[in-house]
């Protein structure tokens, strides 16, 4: 009986057995309550996130006002990741035009070097760009 004395009080004296409630929450081991956590995934990157072939598909006067589709071109930008693109609109008649571009997104600012519109809203395959230079509304889409 009196190793065991001994021994606690040599162990209490070497901080050994002290009582669980005083060891710091970081210190302390996982419990059943507490589930193990999954890392949050990477925020997409604006590059990735435009990347792709995006069709100019309607325009509207307001973001949520009526859409009217576009039936005068088929236009569409191509985003590569690395800030170049490809501009293409083919009329009615057939005739179609490319033209090469580097882009850049600066928050929610698109700048695609000869024109420049704010993303208003983006929903999966779809996004509102507005153009300020003619006060109106594109809707994109990806293709």
């Amino acid at each position: 009986m009196r190793s065991f004395l001994a021994l606690a009080l040599f162990l209490t004296a070497a901080g050994c057995a002290s009582d669980p409630a005083d060891v710091p929450p970081e210190a302390a081991p996982p419990t059943s309550e507490t589930p193990p956590t999954d890392p949050a995934p990477a925020p997409e990157a604006p590059s990735e996130s435009l990347s792709g072939t995006w069709a100019h598909v309607a325009t509207a006067d307001t973001p949520d006002g009526p859409r009217d589709p576009l039936s005068t071109a088929t236009i569409s930008w191509t985003f590569r990741p690395d800030g170049t693109g490809t501009y293409s609109q083919q009329v009615l008649s057939g005739r179609t035009r490319t033209n090469d571009f580097e882009w850049t997104l600066d928050g929610e600012t698109l700048d695609l070097g000869a024109a420049t519109y704010a993303i208003v809203s983006r929903d999966g395959d779809e996004m509102v760009w507005r153009n300020d230079r003619l006060g109106d509304y594109y809707i994109v889409q990806r293709q």
